[in-house]
């Protein structure tokens, strides 16, 4: 039990490495992507945006945020031409949900269930969370994240819940 949980934290640790979000350096819009190194830093933003600032304009701080933003964002291609890499955070945020949920129903719920219904769950929910991904980076407002993480979250209980309720062994 204690194992499944180290995995699930592992798998959330991966997932924070190498997931990010970037804000368009011209219509500050967010887009999911895939960073090319580890970091903990999650939000990239250009601080000079499509202005005729140069680095020596900024703060030592912004100029920090403005090399990270070069380097994870432009010099790494993922702004343009466009990322096609950028369908596997998502992959990596599903996986990370469905090993904390399996991870927690086991623990209320120790019945033994098919091998298979933990994917049957992963599938579901990916269409789900990408939907709600969607949803959050498209409307960018507090409080729809608020609640779209919360569908996310529900309908992650709630399908593995149906799924093996009515598992017997």
């Amino acid at each position: 039990m204690k194992i499944n949980y180290g995995i699930a934290i592992f798998s959330l640790l991966m997932t924070v490495l190498f997931t990010g979000v970037f804000r368009d350096d011209e219509f500050y819009e967010p887009y999911i992507f895939l960073k090319h190194r580890p970091s903990f830093k999650l939000l990239f933003v250009s601080p000079t945006g499509m202005s005729d600032k140069t680095l020596e304009d900024l703060s030592p701080e912004m100029q920090k945020e403005e090399l990270m933003f070069d380097e994870f964002v432009i010099q790494s291609g993922v702004q343009y031409p466009g990322d096609p890499w950028s369908f596997i955070p998502v992959l990596f945020i599903q996986f990370t949900l469905s090993l904390f949920t399996i991870n927690i129903f086991k623990s209320r719920f120790p019945n033994k269930i098919p091998y298979w219904k933990p994917i049957v769950h992963y599938i579901i929910n990916l269409i789900t969370t990408t939907l709600c991904l969607a949803a959050i980076l498209t409307i960018d407002h507090l409080v729809s994240t608020f609640g779209f993480v919360l569908v996310i979250l529900a309908f992650n209980g709630f399908s593995y819940y149906f799924l093996t309720k009515n598992s017997n062994s």
